[in-house]
């Protein structure tokens, strides 16, 4: 093994036996890849299947050089999963982090296309995740609206059928099934992947929008990336459905107070006196929990965020602005995302 490598990959595993086939194809594809100065970090993220053998086997099997495997006593939930593969991959000194989920099958050439865009402030990208099995998009990034609520763009549409797909674009966030970040901008915003704090679910969107507090850009690039199961690991393993149900709504309610309560915050206040009527009328305690929840995270978080000099940087205004108008269509003519 090499001592420097300028591009790091994370793969994070749980009890995969479930989703074999997907999994040896996920692997295949890491190993596959046509940029050579890379290294694959493979995590079992306290798995209580034999994942770690599974995954030794598949490499051994496959031929797979310039990897490393780690085993973790127990499932730290996403976040904190990938940011121990950060941590080990700050010892070989790379330009890029590619986080990539273990239901994406990768296009052979994805990685090296999609780096080369990683140049100046430039926090991160991604190409045209597909569908697995279809001609459908699954993403091309989010984008956000001032009331900190996300839309997937283009999904389940044709690259034929959705003009947005076609061009280069700035996103709020690159979706975290896989996108590719500069390790220069992850330093400048908190020197951190993922803040820890969210078990399942929000790790990316909160990863863009600090990016773009601390000025640096999010963009959707149109290149093949390859083929998204989505959630495979939340659906075949059912213990995961209510955390993940819970980690939705608390990182979801964070992200609004944490980053929408200054740029609109009538909109914020609106969508969550809606969320408390919804617990109320639903008589759901989870809600009120999480959203009891949600605001401690938020004085927490904020506390670790980078500062601008300027408080709102400018990236961020013009970013704002096509965010109210994409809103404002949005809720006129919803067939546009």
């Amino acid at each position: 093994m090499k001592q420097s490598y300028s591009i790091v990959v994370c793969s994070l595993n749980y009890n995969v036996t479930r989703i074999l086939d997907v999994v040896k194809l996920h692997v295949e594809s890491l190993c596959n890849q046509d940029n050579k100065d890379l290294l694959l970090v493979f995590i079992d993220n306290g798995s209580s299947d034999n994942t770690t053998h599974i995954l030794k086997q598949l490499l051994t099997d496959i031929g797979c050089k310039n990897y490393m495997l780690l085993k973790l006593s127990r499932n730290f939930g996403v976040a904190a999963g990938y940011n121990i593969c950060y941590e080990k991959a700050k010892r070989f000194n790379p330009r890029a982090i590619v986080v990539v989920n273990n239901d994406v099958i990768l296009g052979k050439d994805a990685i090296r296309s999609l780096v080369r865009f990683l140049t100046g402030r430039i926090g991160s990208v991604q190409g045209t995740l597909f569908l697995r099995d279809t001609n459908l998009i699954d993403s091309t990034g989010y984008i956000m609206s001032v009331f900190g609520d996300y839309y997937k763009l283009c999904h389940q549409r044709s690259l034929d059928n959705c003009k947005l797909a076609t061009t280069v674009k700035a996103v709020t966030y690159t979706h975290a099934a896989f996108s590719i970040y500069s390790v220069d901008a992850l330093k400048h915003s908190g020197d951190t992947l993922y803040f820890p704090y969210f078990f399942l679910f929000g790790d990316d969107y909160e990863a863009g929008l600090r990016l773009w507090y601390a000025g640096y850009a999010s963009i959707y690039v149109p290149v093949f990336a390859g083929y998204h199961v989505g959630s495979a690991t939340i659906s075949s393993n059912p213990e995961l459905h209510h955390d993940y149900r819970y980690w939705s709504l608390v990182s979801h309610l964070t992200i609004k107070l944490l980053y929408f309560l200054r740029i609109c915050a009538f909109c914020v206040l609106l969508s969550l006196s809606f969320i408390v009527l919804r617990s109320v009328v639903e008589r759901d305690r989870m809600i009120l929990r999480g959203l009891l929840h949600s605001i401690v995270l938020a004085r927490t978080l904020h506390k670790r965020l980078p500062h601008s000099t300027n408080g709102f940087p400018p990236l961020i205004k013009a970013h704002v602005k096509s965010i109210v108008v994409r809103s404002i269509r949005w809720l006129l003519w919803k067939r546009n995302y």
